[in-house]
C-alpha cells in the first residue's frame, strides 16, 4: 500500500461504505444481466429446435434455407448447424463448414441423453470464417450451445455458435463502470473438466486494447514495478492467469471468492495481477446447462476509489483563493497607484465576485444545465440516448452525472429491448398469419376429403345392399330344392318298382320332363352366380378405392399434424382435428380390410359353387342325352335316377355353400352399416371441429391485427429515440 492510497483514504475514509454499496450493486446487476443473457439465448435456441424438429422429417424441407433464416432472425447468433451422432456437420447456415468434424464436443454425449449443453468459452479457428455482423469485438474465442432435435428420423444435434465477446459485452457494458480510469469486470475459471487452471481469465478485459483507455493496455504490455511486463498475444482469455506476481499465487480477491463464494474488499484492498492495490466485489456464477463454475470480479484501483474532491471543501478553498487575490489587488492599488482607496476596494470585490461566479458556473451551473437539457430531451419522449455527460469530475456533480449516465444507459437498453421485442413480434405475426392461411387452406381440403370419403362409404353400403339382395335371390332359388328332392324321390321309387303298371315310354317321358326342369333350374342358378361374381368384383374395386382414399387421408392428417406443430399454440385446435381425421381413416381402413376379407371369401365360395353348378350342368346334359337315346327305358331310368341322386347330393352341398355366403354377406352388410354410421359420426365431429377452428382462426386473425398494431406502436416509440442499435440502421 503506497502513501498516495493512504493519504486519499485518510482524506475520504467516509466513502468506504459508499464504495462497498457501489461494488455490491455492480456485481449483483452484472451477474443478473449475465444470467438473463443465458436465459434469453436458451429460449431462442428452444424456439429454433421446435421449428427445425417440426420440418426435419419432411423430405421436401431445404434445411440449409431453414438454418439460414434462423441465423438472420437472431442478431447475436453467428452460425446454426446440425451434426450427426458421429459429430459431422450435415447442414449449416454457413456452407463452408458442412463436413467439419465436431466429435470432440461433449454436447454430443449430452445430446444423446436428451440434454442441452453449453460448451466454452473455447478457441475455435472456424469462428474466424464467419461474418462479424458489424461487431466491434470479435475473435476466435467461442461459445457453443447445443440441443438435440426431436424428429423421428436420423438423430441430429442443433449447435448454435456465439462470439465469446458477445457474452463479455454483457458484463463489460461501458456505462456500468463507475470508476472509468481503472474499473474492470472480468470472468475467471473456478471448476471445469477441460484442464483449464483455476483463476484463468475466460472473458475479455476492458484494458485488452486501446478501445477504452489511452494508457497502458495488455496488448502493448502493462509494466509492473519489479516483475516485468504483463502482455498478451491475441486475447485476454486463457492468456491471463490472475496471480499476484510477487507471490506467484492467486491474488487475494480471486482466492477469497473461490473459497467463500463471494468477497467484498474496498479497504485496504489487495494486489492484482499487476501488483497494484485494487478493491471490489467477487461472486460465483454457474452457467445453465454447463458442468463448469465461473467467478466474476468487479474491481477498481484503490487510488481511484478514494480520489474524490468534495464540493464543501473545494468551493470554500477557491473562494478563499479569490479573496486573497482580491485583497492583494486592493492593497496594490492603495499603496502602489494614485487611484483612490474606493477603486482598490471595488477591484477587490470584482475579483472575488468574478472568481466565485466563474467557479460556480464551471463547476456547478454548466454541468447542471447540460444535465437538464439531456433530461428534457428524454422527458419529452424524444432524444439521443447515445449522448453521455462528461463525468470526469471527481466530486458530487461528477458523481451525479455518472449515475445519470447509467440511468440513460438503462433507458437505452430498455428501448433496444423493445426494438428487439418489436422485431420478434413482427416475425411472429408474419409466421402466425402465414400459418393461419395454410391452416385455412388445409381445413378446406379436409372438408372436401371428408365429403369424398362419406360419399364413397355410402356408395359402398349401397353396393353391399344390392349384393345382399342378389345373394338372397340365389338362396331363394336353391330353397326350391325341396320340390326337387320330392321329384327325385318319386323318380327313384318308380325306377325301383320294376312291376309298376307304367310302361317304359311313359316313365321315360316323366323322367325326361323332370330332368328338363332340373336343367332350367341349374341354368338359372349358374346365371345368378355369375351375376354374383360380377357384383363381388365391383365391391373389390370399391374396397380398393376406399383404401386409396384412406391413404390420402392419412397423408393429409400427417401434413395437418406438421402444420399444427409449426403453428405452436395457434395450431392446437387443428391438431385435434388431425387426430379425428386419423381416427376416421383408421376405422374406415379397418372396415375396408374386414369387408375385403369377406369379399375374398365370398368370391372363393362363389367360384366353388360355380364349378359345382357347371358339373351339375354337365351331369344333367349327360342324363338328358342318355334319356333321349336309351332304348331300354327301365335301364335308362335307373341310370338317370343314379345321376339325379348325384346331382341332388351336389345340390345339397351347394345349398350349404350358398347359406354360408348369405351369412357372410349379412355380416358384411351389418359391418358396412356400422362403418357408415361411425363415418357419419366422425364426419359430423370433424366438421364441428372445423367450424370451431374457423371461429378460432377468426379470433386469431383479430389477435394478429392487434399484434401488428402493437408492433407499429413499439416502432414509433423506438424510432423517437436514437440508440446504438437504431443508429446503425
Amino acid at each position: 500500500m503506497g502513501l498516495k492510497e493512504r493519504y486519499l483514504y485518510l482524506w475520504n475514509h467516509d466513502r468506504k461504505s459508499e464504495a462497498e454499496t457501489v461494488f455490491d450493486g455492480i456485481a449483483a446487476r452484472r451477474k443478473k444481466a449475465l444470467e438473463s443473457w443465458f436465459k434469453e439465448q436458451w429460449m431462442k435456441i428452444e424456439v429454433m429446435e421446435k421449428e427445425i424438429s417440426s420440418v426435419i422429417d419432411n423430405e421436401n424441407t431445404n434445411m440449409e434455407q431453414v438454418l439460414t433464416e434462423l441465423y438472420h432472425a437472431y442478431a447475436e447468433v453467428i452460425e446454426c448447424f446440425l451434426v450427426d451422432e458421429k459429430g459431422m456437420v450435415k447442414d449449416s447456415s454457413y456452407k463452408g463448414h458442412i463436413g467439419r468434424d465436431y466429435s470432440f464436443l461433449p454436447g454430443i454425449a449430452k445430446g444423446k441423453e436428451g440434454l442441452p449443453y453449453m460448451y466454452g468459452p473455447y478457441i475455435d479457428e472456424a469462428t474466424l470464417d464467419l461474418p462479424t455482423r458489424d461487431r466491434v469485438f470479435h475473435d476466435e474465442v467461442t461459445l457453443l450451445f447445443s440441443i438435440p432435435l426431436k424428429g423421428q428420423g436420423a438423430w441430429r444435434l442443433l449447435c448454435v455458435r456465439y462470439f465469446n465477446d458477445d457474452m463479455c459485452n454483457v458484463i463489460q457494458d461501458e456505462d456500468t463502470h463507475v470508476y472509468k480510469e481503472s474499473g474492470d469486470n472480468y470472468l475467471f475459471m473456478i471448476r471445469n473438466n477441460r484442464g483449464i487452471p483455476m483463476g484463468t481469465a475466460i472473458s475479455r478485459s476492458r484494458f485488452e486494447d486501446k478501445t477504452f483507455t489511452l494508457g497502458e493496455n495488455l496488448k502493448d504490455g502493462v509494466r509492473t514495478k519489479k516483475w516485468g511486463t504483463v502482455k498478451i498475444e491475441k486475447h485476454t482469455e486463457f492468456e491471463i492467469l490472475f496471480h499476484d506476481p510477487a507471490t506467484k499465487e492467486l491474488h487475494p480477491g480471486v482466492a477469497a471468492t473461490i473459497k467463500n463464494g463471494s468477497n467484498l474488499d474496498c479497504w485496504p484492498g489487495y494486489p492484482d495481477y499487476r501488483h497494484i492495490p485494487v478493491g471490489g466485489k467477487g461472486v460465483t456464477i454457474v452457467p445453465p446447462h454447463s458442468d463448469e463454475v465461473w467467478g466474476m470480479m468487479c474491481e477498481g484501483d484503490i487510488a481511484e476509489i478514494y480520489k474524490f474532491h468534495k464540493l464543501h471543501r473545494v468551493v470554500p478553498f477557491f473562494i478563499f483563493i479569490c479573496s486573497l487575490l482580491g485583497i492583494g489587488i486592493e492593497q496594490f492599488v492603495i499603496h502602489c497607484t494614485p487611484l483612490p482607496y474606493l477603486a482598490g476596494s471595488l477591484l477587490a470585490v470584482f475579483t472575488i465576485f468574478g472568481g466565485s461566479t466563474f467557479l460556480i458556473r464551471e463547476m456547478i451551473q454548466k454541468p447542471l444545465v447540460n444535465t437538464t437539457k439531456l433530461i428534457q430531451g428524454v422527458a419529452e419522449g424524444e432524444g439521443d440516448l447515445t449522448r453521455r455527460l462528461d463525468d470526469n469530475a471527481k466530486n458530487e456533480i461528477g458523481e451525479l452525472r455518472t449515475w445519470f449516465n447509467k440511468f440513460i444507459s438503462n433507458q437505452m437498453h430498455m428501448i433496444d429491448s423493445i426494438s428487439v421485442s418489436a422485431g420478434s413480434s413482427k416475425r411472429t405475426v408474419k409466421q402466425v398469419a402465414h400459418a393461419s392461411k395454410r391452416i385455412a387452406s388445409h381445413v378446406t381440403d379436409v372438408e372436401e376429403k371428408l365429403g369424398i370419403l362419406s360419399d364413397s362409404t355410402t356408395r359402398q353400403n349401397d353396393l353391399l345392399t344390392q349384393m345382399q339382395t342378389e345373394i338372397t335371390r340365389v338362396t331363394g332359388s336353391f330353397e326350391k330344392s325341396v320340390e326337387l328332392e320330392e321329384m327325385v324321390r318319386e323318380i327313384q321309387e318308380k325306377t325301383k318298382d320294376e312291376s309298376a303298371s307304367y310302361d317304359a315310354e311313359k316313365l321315360t317321358r316323366e323322367v325326361l320332363s323332370s330332368i328338363e326342369k332340373l336343367e332350367k333350374t341349374v341354368k338359372t342358378s349358374i346365371q345368378t352366380i355369375r351375376e354374383l361374381e360380377t357384383k363381388s368384383a365391383q365391391i373389390s374395386d370399391i374396397v380398393n378405392t376406399i383404401s386409396s382414399i384412406n391413404r390420402q387421408t392419412k397423408l393429409l392428417s400427417l401434413n395437418a399434424g406438421i402444420e399444427a406443430a409449426r403453428a405452436g399454440d395457434a395450431g392446437k385446435g387443428f391438431a385435434v382435428v388431425a387426430d379425428e381425421i386419423k381416427t376416421l381413416s383408421e376405422n374406415t381402413q379397418s372396415a375396408a380390410e374386414s369387408i375385403g376379407k369377406l369379399v375374398w371369401e365370398i368370391q372363393g365360395d362363389v367360384q366353388h359353387t360355380n364349378e359345382c353348378m357347371e358339373m351339375i350342368h354337365r351331369n344333367v346334359d349327360t342324363s338328358t342325352s342318355l334319356t333321349r337315346q336309351g332304348v331300354d327305358a327301365m335301364k335308362l331310368v335307373t341310370n338317370v335316377s343314379a345321376a339325379i341322386s348325384e346331382v341332388y347330393a351336389m345340390m345339397k352341398e351347394q345349398n350349404g355353400l350358398i347359406g354360408n355366403v348369405k351369412e357372410k354377406a349379412d355380416s358384411m352388410t351389418e359391418m358396412s352399416h356400422e362403418a357408415v354410421k361411425a363415418g357419419k359420426d366422425s364426419r359430423d365431429a370433424a366438421q364441428a371441429k372445423m367450424s370451431e377452428i374457423s371461429r378460432q382462426m377468426g379470433k386469431l386473425n383479430q389477435v394478429v391485427e392487434g399484434l401488428q398494431f402493437a408492433s407499429v406502436a413499439e416502432d414509433e416509440i423506438v424510432n423517437s429515440f436514437i440508440t446504438l442499435k437504431s443508429g446503425r440502421k
